[in-house]
């Protein structure tokens, strides 16, 4: 779902949003927006039991409250949150309408969207339904996302926020061990979907296939090679990429209009 390897005209790695957004030593990037405020715009460490949630739910809002009060605010901007799920902007989260928010995807075409959401929907409804167990193992660095009985197996926690975080940003698809990570996760998550369904991940599966996400194919088009960082965009080469991305958003709006009302009973 990575699509801005840009960000103020310099190429700093496949997703230059997620890098410039998170920042941090994890990301190698000092400037990050949430560079010093990590546990409010990172990616969130695991949590094996609901208890454990709803305690850093609470330590991250009395943290929030602190500091809104240490630069000299006074607790009013809080008001403007009429919940503590609303002070925290990590890629995933529980918002206040309770329910889980992905926040890390990038700004994207809705086909893409409507793909990445139908996978999502259908892994999590299997897993709160069928009560399987998700289950951190070193066995998942070589096969992650594999369906082992009554259970999820998944990366342990530091590998996917030090090194996969890292590797998903700067280089994407093009490194073997973030295409077998996506790609087992749509083959797991796949088998959930409803058949009639299915053709809404076409997007993904086109892009497994290629090995190439928007954010490739914008890099090509402003004609970068694809491991040439800190690259600068020109402004006209920037103006006439986004007329494309407009016209192309037009076109894929159409297109994923009518496969929905066919999905609609």
């Amino acid at each position: 779902m990575q699509s801005s390897p840009f960000y103020q005209g310099a190429h700093i790695g496949k997703d230059s949003r997620v890098i410039v957004y998170r920042g941090g030593s994890l990301l190698g990037y000092k400037e990050g927006f949430y560079a010093k405020l990590h546990e409010f715009g990172g990616l969130p460490s695991y949590k094996a039991y609901g208890n454990d949630i709803i305690h850093k739910i609470k330590e991250k809002y009395l943290d929030w409250a602190r500091l809104i009060s240490q630069a000299r605010f006074g607790l009013r901007p809080l008001a403007k949150y009429p919940s503590q799920l609303d002070t925290t902007w990590n890629p995933v989260r529980i918002n206040s309408l309770g329910t889980i928010e992905v926040r890390g995807m990038d700004m994207n075409l809705l086909s893409y969207a409507a793909a990445a959401s139908t996978l999502l929907t259908y892994l999590l409804r299997e897993v709160q339904t069928k009560y399987l167990a998700v289950k951190p193992t070193e066995l998942a660095v070589k096969e992650p996302f594999k369906l082992e009985g009554n259970s999820i197996l998944v990366p342990p926690d530091d590998y996917v926020r030090k090194k996969l975080q890292y590797l998903s940003a700067y280089e994407g698809l093009s490194d073997w061990e973030i295409s077998k990570y996506c790609k087992a996760f749509v083959k797991l998550a796949k088998t959930f979907v409803p058949t009639g369904e299915r053709k809404l991940l076409r997007p993904i599966n086109k892009i497994l296939e290629e090995g190439r996400t928007v954010s490739d194919h914008i890099i090509r088009e402003a004609g970068f090679k694809l491991d040439e960082a800190e690259a600068e965009l020109p402004n006209e080469a920037a103006a006439e990429l986004a007329i494309r991305a407009a016209e192309h958003f037009e076109k894929d709006l159409s297109q994923i209009k009518q496969q929905l009302k066919l999905l609609s009973f």
